[in-house]
């Protein structure tokens, strides 16, 4: 037999391991390159996203149904007023809604009657429909309205038509929200020409 040189073998043995190590090295390197370029090309086919700009000339309108009473709060937020009204001043939108009693047009089987309404805007200022004052300069934060009505035939009460389009010429959306005995919806209409839902089927 003969005899092995064990400098011969340890050089061996080195060049055999530095050998695997670069193999494990390459291989490595390629897995990193792959899942790289997956996810590259996973990104690049994703949909961009996109940011839909807020409506500013908008009004809310929470509406309650409760038997032959029907409910309608109007909110007219205070950065929408210069956007919707005829004039800038607050003061004229305020009594443009105070002497425009019939903005809200109910379906006629139901025969509804509008009983009251009241335009309210910054506190402490009150605006009503028989009088019309004010405690200090111009109204601040949202202008606010009620409307109550009488339904004699409640039942048969399926749309509400807004007749904006005179007192809020500029409105471009009104958002609603609805809760009567039965249903619960949220609407958001375009306007002029939106019309409000009172069940589910009209």
């Amino acid at each position: 037999m003969m005899p092995v040189r064990t400098g011969a073998l340890c050089r061996a043995k080195q060049a055999f391991m530095v050998c695997k190590n670069s193999k494990y090295f390459f291989f490595t390197a390629s897995m990193g390159i792959a899942i790289g370029l997956t996810l590259f090309a996973s990104s690049s086919q994703a949909r961009p996203v996109v940011h839909r700009a807020v409506e500013a000339a908008q009004i809310l309108l929470d509406i309650t149904l409760d038997k032959e009473n029907l409910t309608l709060y109007l909110t007219i937020p205070e950065m929408a007023v210069p956007l919707i009204g005829h004039k800038k001043n607050p003061l004229q939108m305020i009594q443009s809604l105070t002497d425009s009693a019939m903005l809200w047009q109910a379906n006629g089987d139901a025969q509804c009657s509008l009983q009251s309404h009241r335009i309210i805007a910054g506190e402490p200022q009150s605006f009503d429909k028989t009088t019309l004052y004010k405690t200090k300069g111009q109204p601040d934060g949202d202008i606010q309205g009620f409307y109550d009505f009488n339904c004699l035939n409640p039942e048969a009460l399926t749309t509400i038509k807004p007749r904006l389009k005179n007192t809020l010429p500029g409105l471009k959306q009104l958002n609603v929200w609805l809760t009567t005995e039965q249903w619960q919806d949220k609407q958001s209409l375009t306007m002029p020409d939106g019309i409000i839902h009172l069940q589910p089927d009209s």
